[in-house]
C-alpha cells in the first residue's frame, strides 16, 4: 500500500495498541513555528520535550508582556512572584500618573494617603487654570480665597476686552461705571470710522447728530468721486448742483480723449 503523504508506524506499547505519526522534519519545523507564534494550528503532541520548554518560556514571555501592557488576555496565574510585585508597582504608578492627570480610567481606591494630596492637588491647579481661561468646565467652589479673587479679576479683564472688542460674550453689565461710558465712547469712535469710510459695518443711526452730518457729507463726496469716474454704484439723486456740473464735465473730457 502506497501513501502519498503520511507513513504510519505501529508501535505496540503497555497496556495496550497505540497508533502515532511520523512526522516528517519540515511538517515538524512548521508545527514548532505556530507553536511559537501561537497559532491554533499547534499541536503540542508532536513537540519535543526540549521544545515544549522552549515554547514554554515564550508563552510565559508573552504573557508577561501582555500583563505588563495591561491586556485583557493576561493570565495573572502563569506569572511568578517577583513579576506579580513588578505589575502591580507598575499599574499603581500607572493608575497614579491617570489621576494626576484627570484621565477617566483613574480610579481613586487605589491611591495611598499621601497620593490622594498630590492628585488633590493636581485636580486643584488643573481647575485654577481652566476658570484663569474663562473655561465651562471650571468649578469654582474648588478655588482657594486668594485664587478665587484672582479668577474674578480675570474675568472682569477678559470682560472688558470682549466688550471694547464688540465681542458676542461681553457682558456690559459687568462692567464699572467707568468702563461702560469708556466702552459707549470707543463704540461710538468705531462706529464713525466705519461710515466715513462707508463700510457696511456702518450703524447710522447710533450716530449723534454732527457725526450724522459728517457721515453723510463724507458719503456724498464719495458719490461724487464714484460720479466722476463713471462708476456703476454713483447715485445721481445725491449730487448738488455744483457736482452735477463737475461730472458732466469729467464726461465731457472722457469722450474727447477717446
Amino acid at each position: 500500500m502506497k501513501f502519498s503523504r503520511f507513513t504510519f508506524a505501529v508501535f505496540f506499547s503497555l497496556p495496550g495498541l497505540a497508533l502515532s505519526q511520523v512526522v516528517t522534519p519540515s511538517e515538524a519545523l512548521r508545527n514548532f513555528q505556530a507553536c511559537q507564534n501561537g497559532r491554533l494550528t499547534c499541536n503540542l503532541f508532536q513537540l519535543t520535550p526540549a521544545e515544549k520548554a522552549k515554547i514554554s518560556e515564550i508563552a510565559t514571555r508573552r504573557n508577561y508582556e501582555q500583563c505588563t501592557g495591561f491586556s485583557s488576555v493576561c493570565d495573572p496565574t502563569l506569572l511568578n512572584p517577583t513579576q506579580v510585585t513588578e505589575i502591580a508597582k507598575l499599574r499603581t504608578s500607572r493608575n497614579l500618573d491617570a489621576c494626576l492627570s484627570g484621565l477617566q480610567r483613574c480610579d481613586p481606591t487605589l491611591l495611598n494617603k499621601a497620593q490622594t494630596v498630590q492628585v488633590n492637588r493636581a485636580s486643584q491647579s488643573r481647575n485654577f487654570d481652566l476658570c484663569m481661561n474663562g473655561s465651562s468646565r471650571c468649578d469654582p467652589l474648588m478655588l482657594e480665597k486668594d485664587d478665587l479673587q484672582r479668577v474674578r479679576t480675570n474675568q472682569s479683564a477678559r470682560n472688558l476686552e470682549n466688550c471694547r472688542n464688540g465681542a458676542a460674550s461681553c457682558d456690559f453689565l459687568k462692567l464699572t461705571d467707568p468702563q461702560q461710558q469708556a466702552v459707549k465712547q470707543l463704540i461710538l469712535r468705531k462706529n464713525l470710522g466705519a461710515c466715513l469710510e462707508g463700510f457696511t459695518s456702518c450703524d447710522p443711526l447710533s450716530l449723534p447728530a454732527p457725526e450724522a452730518a459728517k457721515v453723510q457729507e463724507s458719503m456724498r463726496t464719495r458719490n461724487f468721486e464714484r460720479c466722476k469716474q463713471g462708476v456703476l454704484s454713483c447715485d445721481p439723486f445725491l449730487l448738488t448742483a455744483p457736482q452735477w456740473a463737475g461730472v458732466s464735465a469729467a464726461f465731457s473730457q472722457r469722450l474727447k480723449t477717446r
